[in-house]
Formats: C-alpha cells, structure tokens, sequence
C-alpha cells in the first residue's frame, strides 16, 4: 500500500513493520518455520531412537526409518498447528512426537532380520 507524502506529494511504500508475513505469526504466536524445525528434529530423535533402541526389529534401511519418523513428524505437527489454530504449541509437539512414533513402529518387523528365512509352527 502506497502512502501519499506530505513533502513530495508523491506515493511512497508504507515502511515495513516486520519481515515476517502476518499469515504466519500472529499475537504471541511462534512462526511456523520455528515449529516446522521443532517438528524434524522430533522426528529425527523418533527415528534415530527407534534405530538405536531396537536395531534388530528395523531391518529396512536406516534412512526409510529416519525419514518416515521426519515425514511423520512435520505432517502431524503441522496438521495439529493448523487444527489448534497455533494456540497450543506445546500440544503439537506433543501430538508430532506422538504421529512419529506410531507412523515409525509400523515399520517395525517383530521377528529378528536373522530368523527371516525360518517359518514358525505351532
């Protein structure tokens, strides 16, 4: 918007107030590139945790495990900031941490990578 100055008469642009754009921080509200950068380093904690905790019910490859855990993470917790409307940041971590790990677990295989070629009998 063009604010008409009273020494020139022409129109000069309206002097930015902040660099960051409205739709993205509000009134005491943490921008979304801050959450977004919270919500990957949960699910890369979720990941690496899940491979170094239990190594043998991961035999995929180590990224396939990491990156579903950052995946998961960003798309719950952004979805959980944008559902709460970014009224509660503590909840959407929560909720990520939460979205990661179960989305992480399903690639967990319970039998041991050795016994793979081994049918169980009842």
């Amino acid at each position: 918007m063009r604010v008409p100055s009273a020494a020139t008469g022409y129109a000069e642009p309206e002097p930015r107030a902040h660099l960051v754009p409205r739709a993205l921080i509000g009134p005491g509200r943490q921008p979304v590139l801050v959450e977004s950068f919270a919500f990957v380093l949960i699910g890369l904690a979720v990941g690496a945790g899940a491979l170094t905790l239990l190594p043998e019910y991961f035999p995929a490859a180590r990224s396939l495990t990491v990156g579903t855990g950052v995946v998961a993470a960003l798309l719950s917790g952004l979805i959980s900031r944008f559902t709460l409307d970014a009224g509660l940041p503590a909840l959407s971590l929560a909720i990520s941490a939460i979205g990661s790990a179960l989305l992480v677990s399903v690639l967990a295989r319970p039998e041991p990578a050795a016994e793979h070629g081994r049918h169980r009998h009842a």
